[in-house]
């Protein structure tokens, strides 16, 4: 029995199909570098807001339990988005004005032992700024992960994953994190593809009440700019508070309103270095701005 609930706080994750639908939009605010000598003010680079529709969600493909409770499942991911950015000044140049991205992937979870499962993945997606449609801009993405179940609602892991996203494939650690805690008071702690803090509360049967704390977003383009191929990323860090009322057990709409702490557009060279990974001649981000959204969810 104890084995079996283990994984009962996980079961939905594996078992049911989820789908997310949702609209964001982030207010126009200042474009700065902030790379510059300590006695000087960030340089203004222009201005603009951000409008981003989103589709993502899992589809099981098979899924079968053990004595013990563990399952075994594959399932199909997909994801597609596609945003809007209205730039001025400067910023213009710095960044396209549209991105569209969709992805596919099938993943695969098998117990190894009593609380060490494998978690699998393997996809491919193309991330374009709708100006060029080439095979440039397909990304291949792959992944293993070792994951821990410490408590019945904490599983924990590590493994490495494979990108093509700078030309050549290139190995990387992955993390992988979730808790939850379920009842009156709900809290998630996700570190998955994302990052994501949520603590909410239950209003009777159709109400509740989410604080996001943190959550991590982001959008990716393979941009052509000076004649050569190079890799367009945008990170986003939003906090916000959201009412979700429950149309049944199941589906639920939301919305919600708050704040993009950060914004922090990056175009790099597609070539394998620590400077294109994780420096650069200059440091861009928006101001923080407001974010609004509303969506749509199922078994989520």
């Amino acid at each position: 029995m104890k084995k079996i609930l283990l994984l009962m706080a996980f079961m939905p994750l594996f078992a049911a199909a989820q789908i997310i639908v949702r609209t964001d939009l982030t207010t126009n605010t200042k474009l700065k570098d902030h790379k510059v000598p300590d006695d000087q003010k960030p340089i203004e680079l222009g201005s603009g807001d951000m409008l981003k529709y989103s589709v993502q969600g899992m589809l099981p493909i098979s899924f079968e339990q053990n004595e013990a409770g563990q399952p075994t499942a594959w399932m199909v991911g997909f994801s597609a988005s596609y945003a809007t950015l209205s730039n001025k000044g400067e910023a213009v140049k710095l960044m396209p004005s549209k991105l569209f991205g969709a992805g596919l992937n099938v993943m695969h979870l098998r117990p190894i032992s009593d609380r060490w499962l494998l978690m699998c993945s393997l996809g491919a997606g193309f991330y374009s700024d709708t100006q060029h449609t080439t095979w440039q801009q397909v990304l291949g993405n792959g992944g293993a992960i070792f994951a821990y179940q410490w408590k019945p609602n904490l599983l924990i892991g590590a493994g490495g994953g494979v990108s093509n996203a700078f030309g050549l494939p290139m190995l990387m650690p992955m993390f992988y994190l979730k808790y939850s805690l379920e009842g009156k008071y709900e809290l998630t702690t996700e570190l998955t593809n994302t990052a994501k803090i949520t603590a909410a509360r239950r209003f009777g049967e159709h109400f509740k009440l989410e604080l996001n704390a943190l959550e991590m977003d982001g959008s990716t383009a393979i941009i052509k700019h000076n004649d050569d191929w190079k890799l367009f990323g945008m990170m986003e860090m939003n906090h916000s508070l959201s009412p979700v009322y429950y149309l049944s057990k199941n589906a639920s709409v939301f919305g919600s309103v708050g704040l993009t702490s950060v914004r922090s557009p990056k175009t790099t060279d597609r070539k394998l270095s620590l400077k294109n990974m994780f420096g650069g001649d200059n440091e861009y981000r928006f101001n923080a701005a407001m974010h609004f959204a509303i969506g749509f969810r199922y078994g989520m």
